[in-house]
């Protein structure tokens, strides 16, 4: 058992120990094995009332009483909590061993080894089954549109340029009165609308939500916050790394969307190869004429 999950251990039994003094509650055994479960890994922090249940073969209404002897009202409040709470284990642990890096020299080592760490953490919450209903929506869409928030605009330029090379109608959009109303003037109902945002639902991004669903639009939105909640009607690929907050990072975004491209070629070759032979002529002879 390595230092890591040591130290993981020890905060989260100290955690319990303490909701159980403020709460004035004694476990029983049931109740122990559950506790004993959270404390064997991470992974198991997330998990739902039924699965945990399954996993030590007790009744979910286990998790129920336990979730109300520590102060909650049910497991689901309990489980966001410890999300939460351990969340802020990582990222104290992450900023501590970020900054003795840097403290010896090994900036460069230690970006690359966080952003490795955080990237691994992505299959944790995006599902090749989710991949695959946002690529339909894509490819079953006439037009697409594309809109970048915060530190992602010129990303959502970049992703524009590779959907067009796979034979998709998309246009980028940019929150300029006039523009906006023009890109949008030949949309479509089922249109897709993806929206790309780290830090925050901004007011701009719940605009473009609200203008999306007045034009029968389907909304897909890309954003690593995992605290975060969508409109029902918004697709949401939720990117998580371990952090309670939103990222400045742009590489989370870049490998969705790498994924997304290359799931709309696997889901549909002709049309996607088509449109790469057709966009590699083109570009042929734009670089012919402006020799």
């Amino acid at each position: 058992m390595n230092s890591k999950t040591l130290t993981f251990q020890s905060k989260l039994r100290a955690l319990f120990e303490q909701l159980l003094v403020d709460e004035g509650s004694q476990l029983t055994k049931k109740e122990l094995r559950a506790v004993d479960f959270y404390l064997k890994s991470p992974e198991h922090i997330g998990l739902s009332g039924k699965d945990v249940a399954r996993e030590i073969k007790v009744h979910p209404s286990t998790l129920v009483r336990l979730a109300q002897k520590l102060g909650f009202k049910g497991h689901p409040e309990l489980k966001r909590y410890l999300i939460k709470t351990t969340q802020s284990f990582e990222d104290a642990r992450e900023r501590h061993l970020h900054t003795n890096n840097q403290m010896i020299g090994n900036v460069l080592h230690a970006t690359i080894a966080q952003e490795i760490e955080h990237l691994k953490l992505i299959t944790s919450t995006l599902t090749q089954q989710q991949l695959d209903q946002v690529c339909h929506l894509i490819l079953n869409a006439k037009r697409v549109y594309v809109n970048g928030q915060d530190n992602t605009e010129g990303f959502a330029e970049h992703f524009t340029r590779r959907l067009m090379r796979s034979g998709i109608d998309a246009k980028e959009v940019s929150m300029s009165r006039s523009k906006l109303a023009e890109r949008f003037s030949l949309s479509e109902k089922n249109d897709v609308l993806i929206l790309i945002f780290n830090n925050e639902l901004s007011d701009n991004t719940k605009r473009l939500i609200s203008l999306g669903r007045s034009l029968d639009m389907q909304i897909i939105g890309i954003s690593d916050l995992s605290s975060m909640v969508v409109p029902d009607d918004v697709y949401l690929i939720r990117i998580y790394r371990g952090e309670t907050k939103g990222t400045k990072s742009v590489s989370p975004s870049l490998v969705v969307s790498n994924a997304i491209i290359r799931n709309l070629t696997a889901l549909s070759p002709n049309r996607t190869l088509q449109g790469l032979k057709r966009f590699e002529l083109i570009r042929a002879n734009v670089d012919a004429l402006l020799r």
